[in-house]
């Protein structure tokens, strides 16, 4: 689960799927980072080894 840590209410509310999520059953990978980060992560289309 790819988080924008610095924009509060994106990240308040992946905290509560993220609680919901691990509560049900499933195995998340959680990463919060800034806004900028986030964009260039989605948008890269590399295998996941290579960051995309």
């Amino acid at each position: 689960m790819l988080v924008g840590a610095d924009v509060p209410r994106i990240n308040a509310a992946c905290e509560v799927v993220r609680g919901v999520m691990t509560e049900i059953g499933f195995a998340l990978n959680y990463v919060a980072a800034d806004r900028g980060t986030v964009i260039s992560r989605i948008t890269n289309r590399q295998a996941t080894d290579k960051g995309g």
